[in-house]
């Protein structure tokens, strides 16, 4: 029989399982889920090599320097938001002027203990840059105690 692990249970597993993993556990246990995804190895350097062809990132404002692994998770098109819309509102909303159709998931696990949500804000503008569609990013920090948040572009936040 497959194990079913609460939602506490998995932000507690962040302290000792991988970043990839446990952010796939964690999306899933909220119902976000996808099979749109590209296996990557989780450096930063490879992350910008293959998403950021125009160079539109900017690795000061971005606080690369901070970045231990980043893995674009998967990515949600419109048919797959539909049965999880809460956290999205309606799809067809604007944002910039832009109707969103999809949603990028990142997670992103940082060298220091503490950040503030400014830092965390330039960060998440900044991966935003690089792609046409939101990116909804994870953030792993903190230890012992790891901290977990959430955000997209238009910066609302979740934090556990």
């Amino acid at each position: 029989m497959k194990e079913s692990l609460t939602l506490t249970q998995i932000i507690q597993n962040f302290a000792q399982n991988d970043l990839l993993s446990q952010s796939l556990k964690f999306f899933n246990a909220l119902g976000y889920t996808s099979e749109r995804r590209i296996e990557e190895s989780g450096s930063p350097e490879t992350f910008l090599e293959n998403y950021d062809a125009q160079q539109h990132f900017s690795r000061e404002r971005g606080l690369f320097a901070e970045w231990q692994k980043i893995y674009l998770l998967f990515q949600l098109t419109d048919n797959e938001i539909k049965p999880v819309k809460p956290m999205f509102q309606a799809t067809d909303q604007r944002i910039d002027n832009s109707i969103i159709e999809s949603f990028l998931f990142i997670a992103l696990e940082l060298k220091q203990t503490c950040y503030s949500r400014t830092d965390l804000a330039k960060i998440t503008r900044a991966i935003n840059q690089i792609f046409a569609m939101p990116a909804i990013l994870l953030f792993k920090h903190g230890v012992p105690w790891h901290t977990i948040c959430f955000n997209h572009s238009s910066c609302r936040w979740f934090c556990i």
